[in-house]
């Protein structure tokens, strides 16, 4: 069975989405004074009052590029065995999915990670309608044909 459209949408969608995001996070080193005067001071934080340093804000961002990173590189893996028909990557993306949904709940909302998260939303649907259900079944049967014809 050919790949479906939409496992093929799955891997446009959800490439731009992470590389739109890797983009948004290089950009902070682009204009640092700009994102150090909005993230260094005082904030509260459960009635707790804390200072962001220059330094502290600069470890966050360089973590922010260095996790960013590390996501497009699994996402560009995982997209790769979508495309082969592995069944087990597209359960991996969709538990990947839902960690980061978690995370947005414990991180400042921002309209970037936002949007990003609604096109990794439509890209992970795209890959358990029933026409990409079909084409995981269809690889994995033709898997099973090819191991039995090789050892027979």
């Amino acid at each position: 069975m050919p790949m479906p459209v939409r496992v093929a949408a799955y891997l446009e969608l959800g490439l731009a989405a992470f590389g739109f995001l890797l983009l948004a996070t290089t950009l902070l080193f682009f204009d640092w004074d700009a994102y150090v005067a909005d993230s260094v001071g005082p904030f509260e934080h459960n009635g707790v009052q804390l200072e962001v340093t220059p330094e502290g804000a600069m470890t966050t961002a360089v973590t922010g590029l260095a996790l960013n990173s590390a996501g497009v590189l699994l996402s560009v893996f995982f997209a790769v065995r979508v495309l082969r028909g592995a069944n087990w990557a597209r359960m991996w993306i969709t538990v990947l999915f839902g960690l980061g949904v978690i995370a947005q709940f414990v991180s400042a909302p921002d309209p970037v990670f936002v949007a990003t998260g609604l096109v990794e939303l439509v890209a992970v649907i795209l890959l358990w309608l029933p026409t990409s259900n079909q084409f995981f079944r269809s690889v994995k049967q033709d898997r099973a044909n090819y191991r039995s014809r090789r050892l027979a």
